[in-house]
C-alpha cells in the first residue's frame, strides 16, 4: 500500500481527513487520505485550491464512500472555501489511488495554469480503466521500483 512517505518521495505534501486544510496552498496540489490521522489510511484523493474553490479529484468518482467525508468537507467550508468534485470515475477499485493522485499532481504542476478538471478530462476523458492508468503512470517516470512492486 502506498504511504505518505511515497508521496513525499515523489515531491508532494499530503494530509488526512482531520488535518489537511492547513496544508492547502493556492494553486498547489495536495494529496489527501480520506482516513483520520490515527487511522491506517483508506483512500487517496487530490485537492487543488484555486481562487477559493477546492477542486477534488477522486479516482473512484464523486459518489465514492468516504468514511470521514463529512468531516473533510466541513473543514473546507469552515475555512471559507467552496468545493467541487470531478464528476467521472476512473478506477474499478482503489488499488492505484495513491499513484493516480501522484500522477495527477505531477501533471497539474507541469501544465498549470490550467483548470484542474479540464486537465483531468484531457488526460482521461470520461473513463479509464486500471490498465490505462498504469500505462500513463509508468510513462510519466514516477518511482519505478515502488510502482513495479505495487503492480506485481
Amino acid at each position: 500500500m502506498i504511504t505518505g512517505q511515497d508521496i513525499y518521495d515523489n515531491g508532494f505534501d499530503y494530509g488526512v481527513a482531520d488535518d489537511f486544510v492547513d496544508k492547502l496552498v493556492e494553486d498547489e496540489p495536495l494529496i489527501v487520505n480520506t482516513d483520520i490521522s490515527s487511522g491506517p489510511g483508506i483512500h487517496w484523493v487530490v485537492m487543488i485550491l484555486k481562487e477559493g474553490m477546492v477542486y477534488i479529484i477522486d479516482s473512484l468518482g464523486p459518489n465514492n464512500y468516504r468514511p470521514y467525508g463529512k468531516m473533510m468537507l466541513q473543514k473546507i467550508v469552515d475555512r471559507g472555501y467552496d468545493y467541487s468534485f470531478y464528476k467521472f470515475r476512473f478506477q474499478k477499485n482503489d488499488s492505484l489511488c495513491g499513484w493516480f493522485s501522484i500522477y495527477l499532481s505531477y501533471l497539474y504542476n507541469k501544465e498549470k495554469p490550467i483548470d484542474p478538471y479540464e486537465m483531468t478530462y484531457n488526460e482521461f476523458g470520461k473513463s479509464a480503466d486500471n490498465q490505462d492508468i498504469m500505462h500513463l503512470i509508468r510513462q510519466f517516470g514516477l518511482n519505478k521500483g515502488q510502482m513495479d512492486k505495487k503492480l506485481d
